[in-house]
């Protein structure tokens, strides 16, 4: 991890421009703040350094948005699209600690959200709340515990810790569209990782455990990860390592499912590793990384699985899309 305690950002000009129209960088970016076209945020280490990047719904006119000499990763749209949450190395010495940060969707007037209380700390995986007042996210503190944390904007520190409870590694929250609940994985009680989901109490306490409920059940050494809810909040997709040879594939199960009731539907079906599944806005298309070419690329599918679209190609490994 590259640690600098004020490490520059600027926006750079990128890589690639696929489409045929002849824009400049600057109109383009324009056109993706104002909202005129949709818009992927991902990040890639195209430098070796893991930055964040916009493109086109379809892979086309790649951007980069952030330039510096630390890790920016994990961005998330927030709702209206006119900024970014995203975890960064950028605030740490030589301690190490990992911290959540919004920009807006050009790059500028970045402001850090959390501040670690001490080196090992790492806060990761920001999700915006519906109504974007709050960001839930991991935080793995040097202690060894990793929960959930819900911060406001306008608050400081690391927020109200939410799955303390637990005992156990909880991770990746997503909230539910409505904001009432969210979905996360922990190891709770199975000492792998599960989807489990649960009710955002207000004003935000901790969870009592018997709010929770289990989504899914499958023996050790199963591990499901990276549960999202469908904009309809009618479904949940995740992966998980259930494929042949131990691969992550992505799934879709119901977001009322107990104990793995109803089953899950296994959208993709092959040797590689698929993973880290998001939702288009209007919840026609999931979109996910996959490892099929050799690295790990971006690709599109229905929702049932059928017409997967590969959307980027490069030779560093695109991950962990998120689409506004």
């Amino acid at each position: 991890m590259k640690r600098f305690l004020v490490p520059t950002f600027t926006i750079l000009a990128v890589l690639t421009f696929g489409a045929c129209e002849d824009l400049s960088f600057r109109d383009h970016l324009n056109r993706i703040v104002n909202g005129q076209i949709a818009r992927i945020a991902y990040h890639a280490g195209e430098s070796k350094i893991e930055e964040i990047y916009l493109m086109d719904s379809d892979g086309s006119h790649s951007l980069q948005l952030t330039d510096n000499l630390s890790e920016d990763l994990y961005p998330d749209w927030s709702p209206d699209g006119t900024r970014i949450a995203f975890s960064s190395d950028r605030s740490s010495s030589s301690d190490a600690a990992i911290d959540i940060f919004v920009m807006d969707a050009d790059g500028s007037n970045v402001v850090r959200i959390t501040t670690s209380s001490s080196g090992g700390d790492y806060n990761f995986r920001p999700e915006w709340s519906p109504d974007g007042t709050r960001i839930a996210y991991t935080r793995y503190a040097s202690g060894g515990d990793q929960d959930i944390y819900v911060i406001g904007l306008s608050e400081s520190g690391i927020g109200s810790n939410i799955t303390d409870y637990f005992g156990e590694m909880d991770g990746n929250p997503a909230w539910k569209p409505d904001g009432s609940a969210i979905v996360f994985m922990s190891r709770h009680d199975t000492g792998y990782w599960q989807i489990y989901r649960v009710a955002v109490k207000d004003p935000l306490s901790s969870i009592d455990v018997s709010d929770v409920t289990r989504m899914t059940n499958q023996p050790s050494p199963i591990k499901d990860q990276d549960p999202v809810w469908s904009p309809d909040g009618e479904s949940i997709v995740f992966y998980s390592n259930r494929g042949p040879g131990d691969t992550n594939e992505i799934y879709l199960i119901d977001a009322e499912a107990e104990n793995g009731v109803p089953p899950e539907i296994r959208l993709t079906d092959n040797t590689a590793d698929d993973k880290s599944p998001e939702w288009s806005p209007d919840g026609s298309k999931i979109i996910f990384v996959s490892d099929r070419s050799g690295n790990f690329d971006i690709y599109t599918m229905n929702p049932d699985g059928t017409h997967q679209v590969r959307l980027t190609d490069t030779i560093a490994n695109d991950n962990c899309p998120d689409w506004r």
